[in-house]
């Protein structure tokens, strides 16, 4: 079983995540991040910036995955204190022959499943941010 943060599991974690093919297009991001002192950005600072490159339906879903996660706006105080050196920032269009799972193409009687991806397995499928900025937009 997939283990989200504290150990319970991951709502989340199912054959449905990179599943496209209920959306115009979907778009995976790779933030490579580690921690790092005063003038880099707070955790706050980061979130602020994804809600930036979001708009409409998208926003919300992003929001209830900060949720799941245990990130509440409520206690941004205590993210500023955490800062964080971006190391890398990648964008992957997950499409065609993408590393991923859709519903039905696993054996009867898998129940759960949870994602681990090599980086440089998807990087065929890495386009620039402008790209990303303008799917996202539209």
């Amino acid at each position: 079983m997939h283990q989200g943060k504290g150990g319970w599991p991951n709502p989340d974690a199912n054959e449905l995540q990179l599943d496209e093919r209920p959306f115009e297009f979907l778009i995976l991001v790779h933030v490579s991040v580690s921690l790092a002192g005063d003038g880099h950005p707070s955790l706050p600072e980061i979130v602020a910036d994804v809600r930036s490159l979001l708009t409409g339906p998208a926003i919300s879903a992003f929001d209830d995955k900060l949720i799941t996660a245990g990130y509440l706006d409520a206690h941004i105080d205590y993210y500023q204190e955490c800062r964080f050196l971006v190391r890398d920032v990648n964008f992957f269009h997950v499409r065609d022959k993408f590393p991923h799972i859709r519903p039905g193409d696993f054996p009867s009687g898998v129940v759960e499943i949870a994602y681990k991806i090599d980086l440089a397995g998807i990087m065929p499928y890495k386009i620039e941010k402008s790209a990303a900025e303008a799917m996202l937009r539209t």
